[in-house]
Order: structure tokens, then sequence, then C-alpha cells
């Protein structure tokens, strides 16, 4: 695929820019493609992308789709919204008559933060990257799914 495919949104629905017929992308691979999106979008996520692993020549050695899966293609990558109230957390618990001050941070960014904005994200990424895996697996395509968490506690 000689460019990336970008996808925008409308109450849940996708449409890809990129008309069929003025790419390289086989009427098979699109199939998959338009059903890796549609299983993203009924299973939670609010953006999805499919990129060529071009896209990731120069990235750190041992960590390009290519050093998972040699014969890579393509790389999927899923957003979910995160909650304004979650995002805003500092709000919370201000004048507070149960929650001291001193608390009210950790609890606000410590707790509500990091579960509603943080764990309870990735885990929701992780499920639908599973379903995702799941399906191209049923295909005999290979696939890895990268949790979260894991990539983001091990950066330098």
């Amino acid at each position: 695929m000689g460019r990336d495919e970008e996808v925008r949104f409308n109450e849940r629905e996708w449409v890809n820019p990129l008309p069929l017929e003025n790419t390289n992308i086989s009427r098979k691979t699109a199939g998959v493609k338009d059903k890796v999106k549609e299983i993203a979008l009924n299973e939670g996520a609010c953006k999805v992308g499919i990129a060529s692993v071009e896209r990731f020549e120069g990235a750190p050695k041992g960590h390009a789709p290519t050093d998972f899966i040699p014969d890579a293609k393509s790389v999927v990558s899923l957003g979910v919204r995160l909650l304004d109230t979650a995002v805003e957390w500092d709000k919370l618990f201000r004048n507070s008559e149960i929650v001291p001050e001193e608390l009210r941070v950790m609890l606000a960014q410590g707790y509500i933060y990091e579960t509603v904005a943080y764990s309870m994200v990735n885990t929701r990424l992780e499920q639908i990257g599973l379903s995702i895996a799941l399906f191209l697996e049923k295909k005999d395509i290979d696939q890895c799914v990268s949790p979260q968490p894991l990539i983001c506690t091990m950066r330098p």
C-alpha cells in the first residue's frame, strides 16, 4: 500500500477517503481492512487507522512491526475517547467537606484519572486489539497485539 488510510468518524461510522480504485489495495485486502475497522468501531474504538509498515521506518531496533512479524504489511492503530471528567481531574473534590485538600490530588489524579483515563482505557484497547487479532487469525493472517501498559512502562 503506497498511501496510508485516514479514517474520519461521524456517529460511529467511518469513511475511507481513498477510493479503492485509486489505490493498490487488492479487493481481498480491502475486505479485511473494512472488517477490521468494523470490529474496532463496534467494540468501542473512536478512531481506527491502518498504516503501511513503511511509516515505521526508523523505529528503534527491535520495535518495528517487521521485527515482530517479518512479512507485516500494515499496522492497525486504535483510539478511545477519554471522559472529560477524568481528563479534568484537577476540578474534582474542590471544596469538599469529606476529602481534605491534601488528599484531593491523590484521590482525583492517583485514583480516578489513573483508573478511568488510563487503566480502563488500556484494557478496552487491549480487548479491541484481541478481537481484531482473533478475526485475522481466522483469516490465516499473522498478527500481534501490543499491550498498552507494557509499552508505556518500558520506555527509558
